[in-house]
């Protein structure tokens, strides 16, 4: 039983699967959760696998020595893959925050004596305006913006490809937390 394993026997890729599952049992929203699998892997809630390795993942298969249990993962690991990120700073700190969760929930099931997590920097963010998240009103005003919008330099043949395309834009803002720029580059 997983739940019962020692701290160096639960791999990572079960550890993710397990943090993926978890949040779709207590009925986490769907953003939550493509949040999460962004930053760790995305897990088929069918067949309980990993179909695409997320950021912490994509970086730990690259390495030339790979930690293989969750127990193996090092703050000085995590400090390296952290200098690999490009996004702005609200990003940042949001791919920190949802990593200090994860270790959290493995430490809590006794996988790890200690969550190396905690002990990284924190992303200073930059004072400002920000964006706030808009109201479900906003959001659903905008959605019917999209529909009804029709840019000039778009012919009628692929306007229907346009609005798709930029309410799949939408959704992504709305969805994963990231900053306009980094949603561009994504």
């Amino acid at each position: 039983d997983l739940m019962k394993s020692k701290p160096d026997q639960v791999t990572i890729d079960k550890a993710i699967i397990e943090y993926i599952q978890n949040m779709r049992v207590r009925r986490l929203s769907e953003g939550t959760i493509a949040n999460a699998s962004s930053v760790l892997g995305y897990v088929d809630p069918g067949t309980k696998e990993i179909t695409r390795s997320g950021k912490l993942l994509m970086w730990l298969h690259s390495q030339i020595i790979k930690p293989v249990f969750i127990g193996d993962v090092t703050l000085g690991d995590l400090d390296e893959w952290r200098a690999t990120w490009t996004g702005q700073d609200t990003t940042c700190r949001g791919i920190l925050e949802q990593t200090r969760r994860f270790f959290r929930f493995c430490k809590k099931r006794g996988w790890i004596k200690q969550n190396p997590a905690l002990d990284m920097d924190a992303v200073k963010v930059r004072r400002g305006n920000r964006n706030a998240p808009f109201t479900t009103g906003q959001y659903n005003a905008i959605i019917e913006a999209v529909g009804r919008y029709s840019p000039d330099n778009v012919p009628g043949r692929g306007e229907a490809t346009w609005q798709r395309r930029l309410l799949t834009f939408v959704k992504l803002l709305r969805h994963s937390g990231m900053d306009l720029a980094d949603a561009v580059q994504f």
